[in-house]
């Protein structure tokens, strides 16, 4: 039996496999590299790769596995011409395919993002009435967190002065709430001056009744209004007494505004700041907040405005734009075809030929599946790419005034009036009139002039022309 050693290829074969092998991974790259020049890096990844799997799962639900094995063991055994031939034709059937699907991811991008047409016009307003609760949602947690943050902020800013709270207490609610806050504080006060174990939370809500309860004093009576000043009095002394208990709040507030910012950075980042501007979907909601943060800092309209600013970015800054661009359009084109793969798997599941019920049913739902993963994975995609073209605009806004022969502005305030006015003489044709100032031109200073010459200038000149006789 031939030991391992000899099974080995000699050493020459060894370079030469991978020879072989560095020969090919060069072709290889060579060809994608002259494919990108070609086609384009976004057509082939976001429509070339969709379209090629898709028709591959096209033929697997119209004729089964078993015709797709078959196909490629029948293009196995052709001669090269006509196995050439029959690749040449397939890559022509997919890059038609691909030219149709790639130009759908505009009109996609539309839909996701709530402009339906018209045979959809009628759930516009059932999409928005959804975003508008869901806004309130993320509004309604942003406002209870910060009444949160107002307890702490009344004991270590505030020094327990009055504020003002939304929430109302029925004066009958009074003398019992006060008589629970303060057994509640004096057995707190307790565990801290013995040293016990106490919970911080549970001094957070004795502030907070606390503070509520004068909040609302001028809704009481005189003796109800005695009773909470005497409670707020006892509850400052304390706070300044015990240094386990301002120490609580500190961490309490600390803690409560890292929550506030988050909350407050959630409905930012999927909510546009007005109300108006409200989308029927979540990607559209995404793409509005993103849209308002130029002109919202300095009236600048994003769709007037990038069209003029792409071509004087630097190529690296237009190649991660191209990215990000990129990966948007490849999540929302799988998701679209996954969809229109599921609605097709279900039509053939129903009326084509009986299969197995498990795959005709596990089918369609793991494809309604992908489409609504790659739908969440295109919301993740608007947002990096919202935050690439803010940045973009933060940096690069001033060198497109340069640009246009305009003069910087000097403060925020003139800045926005300049891009106000440009906003709307691209949108309207109004001209600018106060702000916007071109830049002169440079005066040109014209070479000097030779003296004009003189008399004997001239007849000298004449007397060496003449030709000798």
């Amino acid at each position: 039996m031939a030991s391992l050693r000899e099974l080995r290829p000699p050493h020459d074969q060894q370079g030469l496999m991978l020879t072989e092998l560095d020969q090919a991974q060069k072709i290889v790259g060579t060809a994608l590299d002259q494919s990108q020049k070609l086609f384009g890096r976004g057509f082939l990844i976001a429509g070339g790769g969709p379209t090629l799997l898709f028709a591959v799962i096209g033929g697997y639900l119209l004729y089964g596995y078993a015709w797709l094995q078959s196909s490629v063991l029948a293009w196995i055994g052709l001669g090269w011409q006509e196995a050439l031939f029959q690749i040449a034709l397939l890559l022509v059937a997919v890059y038609l395919a691909a030219q149709v699907v790639y130009g759908l991811r505009t009109a996609a991008l539309q839909v996701y993002q709530g402009e339906w047409p018209g045979p959809l016009a009628w759930l516009r307003p059932v999409g928005i009435a959804l975003a508008t609760k869901t806004m309130r949602r993320y509004e309604a947690r942003e406002e209870a967190i910060l009444e949160v943050l107002t307890d702490f902020a009344w004991a270590r800013e505030f020094q327990f002065g009055e504020t003002f709270s939304p929430v109302e207490v029925a004066e009958e609610e009074v003398r019992r709430r006060q008589q629970q806050v303060h057994a509640a504080h004096e057995r707190l006060a307790g565990q801290v001056r013995q040293g016990r174990r106490w919970r911080e939370g549970a001094y957070g809500e004795i502030l907070h009744e606390a503070r509520l309860l004068q909040a609302n004093r001028d809704r009481f009576s005189p003796d109800l209004q005695a009773d909470v000043d005497a409670l707020v009095a006892v509850v400052a002394a304390r706070y300044r007494e015990h240094l386990p208990l301002r120490a609580a709040v500190e961490h309490l507030w600390e803690a409560t505004f890292r929550e506030w910012i988050e909350a407050s950075e959630a409905r930012a980042a999927n909510f546009p700041e007005h109300e108006r501007w409200l989308r029927p979907t979540q990607m559209g909601n995404v793409a509005a907040a993103l849209e308002a943060y130029p002109f919202d800092r300095y009236g600048i309209g994003l769709s007037a405005l990038w069209p003029r600013l792409v071509p004087i970015l630097p190529e690296e800054v237009r190649l991660r734009i191209e990215d990000a661009t990129t990966s948007l359009d490849f999540t929302v084109l799988i998701s679209l075809l996954s969809l229109a793969a599921a609605v097709g798997a279900a039509g053939i599941a129903l009326y084509g030929p009986p299969r197995d019920r498990a795959f005709e049913v596990a089918i369609p739902l793991a494809l309604a599946l992908a489409g609504w993963l790659f739908y969440r994975l295109a919301i993740s995609a608007t947002r990096a790419l919202g935050v690439q073209v803010q940045a973009t605009v933060d940096l690069f806004r001033l060198d497109l005034l340069d640009a246009l022969e305009i003069e910087r502005p000097s403060t925020p305030e003139q800045e926005k009036a300049i891009w106000t006015e440009l906003r709307h003489f691209i949108a309207q044709a109004d001209l600018p009139a106060h702000h916007v100032r071109f830049k002169q031109a440079p005066e040109r200073k014209e070479a000097p002039s030779d003296p004009p010459p003189s008399l004997w200038d001239c007849l000298r000149t004449s007397l060496i022309r003449r030709p000798r006789r």
